[in-house]
């Protein structure tokens, strides 16, 4: 498939080069992790913070998630050396591309967690984008471009209306998103499905079913945004409920708009 020209264009604009400097950047990527070109074009967006829902679907964005996940378990692989060692009870560890954990700043249980959750946010931040992206297009097409005003709960419109008002105060940070949705949170979004279940019924077919995955969810999503390690069998649900849904999106991507 062809690379979506509006990202890429968004992308060249951020990175302010060529498209052949741009070409360059994609194929460093390609020599460290098997992708296509256009997969890697994406994981260069990802990596320089553009919004992938805005221009990409649910299936492709999964795509992107694993495919980041695995550069990030890559980047914590540090080179063995036979003459040197840490010492007992230090650790150095890297995660993404940030520089290593100071030896002797964090106990070595801290520096074994960053790296066991360095591949959990990925498939965090894909799923609830992935489900922002679905809200927005389904009841865009079923509502109009007004959606947010006819079907966000009330509380929701004030919370996100004073999210807005606090990012406004503070301009040389950058925006959640151009659209509200992009300032609703996990347990936001379960609500608007279940509120217009009407119009979801067809893509995510057991409201229960889905209602739970959801709220199973909540829990390691918020453990995760306080930059907190999951217990394993959270992690496992979370690895498990990831999977199911985005299988789910993917086997349905002909009902969403």
């Amino acid at each position: 498939m062809a690379t979506n020209r509006r990202l890429r264009n968004a992308l060249l604009k951020t990175l302010n080069v060529t498209p052949q400097r741009l070409s360059q950047k994609v194929q460093a990527l390609k020599a460290v992790q098997p992708m296509t070109t256009e997969e890697g074009t994406y994981v260069l967006a990802h990596q320089h913070r553009l919004d992938l829902s805005k221009y990409l679907d649910a299936a492709m964005l999964a795509r992107i998630g694993d495919i980041v996940s695995k550069l990030g378990g890559e980047r914590q692989r540090e080179p063995r050396s036979s003459t040197a060692r840490p010492s007992s009870g230090t650790r150095s560890v890297r995660v993404g591309s940030a520089p290593p954990v100071a030896a002797g700043i964090l106990p070595p249980s801290v520096a074994k967690d960053a790296a066991r959750m360095s591949d959990v946010y990925p498939k965090l931040y894909v799923l609830e984008n992935a489900l922002r992206s679905v809200i927005h297009r389904v009841l865009k097409s079923a509502v109009g471009d007004d959606w947010w005003q006819k079907c966000a709960p009330p509380a929701l419109k004030k919370t996100v209306d004073s999210r807005k008002a606090g990012e406004s105060k503070k301009p040389w940070h950058g925006r959640r998103g151009a659209h509200e949705i992009y300032y609703s949170d996990f347990k936001d979004l379960r609500c608007i499905i279940i509120g217009q279940w009407p119009h979801f019924r067809e893509i995510f077919g057991d409201q229960h079913r889905l209602s739970q995955q959801l709220d199973d969810l909540e829990h390691p999503r918020n453990i995760v945004a306080h930059n907190n390690p999951l217990k394993k069998r959270d992690l496992d649900r979370l690895n498990l409920h990831f999977g199911d849904l985005m299988d789910l999106l993917k086997a349905k991507r002909g009902l969403i708009p």
